[in-house]
């Protein structure tokens, strides 16, 4: 089974993470696909809801989606947080959620979903779907990322290693509603500091 601490710090990487050389931040294309849905709520906040399907993440049993990230203003207040079950029923297998600075730029926040126990783990072909309501938001603005667990296995992409595992993180931004103009610029810094966070994760078997 796989733990996990979640401290989102560190431009520099913590002792016994090695940051392989190549290592990146993977735009999201066709390695999952991510519907997006914000519903603006009576009182002006937003439900931000997101079915996040692998479609290519995979090599072998208990390797694909193993954390979702979604950038919110610092200053939002969240609540109403959905997380999925586990793809897997198991002891000790679940996802959760928790919120940590964004130390690349202090102005926003991650919401971050993780799955706990490599049963939590969503393989292809299958669907996680998160949710949460936030205040102050943008929905056109908002960054999200996918965390591609893979074991010891070493894809073919770029990725990142933590004490003896292997990561991907894809980034994308959330579609633009008609009319709206998103801030790409804003999407680098949050990527640099969710792989910030995927370096601060320590896993056993």
């Amino acid at each position: 089974m796989k733990n996990k601490t979640l401290i989102l710090l560190a431009i520099v990487p913590l002792a016994g993470f090695s940051l392989q050389a190549n290592a990146a931040i993977i735009p999201l294309t066709n390695q999952y696909n991510v519907a997006f849905s914000p519903i603006k709520q009576a009182s002006g906040s937003y439900k931000l809801s997101f079915q996040v399907t692998n479609l290519t993440q995979s090599m072998g049993a208990s390797t694909g989606l193993d954390g979702f990230l979604v950038g919110v203003p610092h200053t939002a207040v969240v609540s109403g947080v959905v997380v999925p079950p586990p793809h897997t029923v198991a002891p000790g297998a679940s996802w959760t959620m928790t919120r940590e600075t964004n130390v690349a730029d202090p102005t926003e926040d991650w919401i971050v979903f993780w799955g706990n126990g490599t049963p939590s783990v969503y393989p292809i072909n299958t669907t996680a779907s998160f949710s949460l309501i936030t205040s102050s938001i943008i929905p056109a603005n908002e960054p999200y990322e996918a965390i591609t667990y893979w074991g010891a296995m070493v894809p073919s992409e770029s990725y990142s290693a933590s004490a003896g595992v292997n990561y991907s993180t894809l980034t994308a931004t959330a579609p633009a509603p008609v009319g709206a103009v998103p801030e790409p610029a804003s999407l680098g810094l949050l990527g640099l500091s969710g792989l910030a966070l995927l370096a601060s994760r320590r896993r056993s078997h």
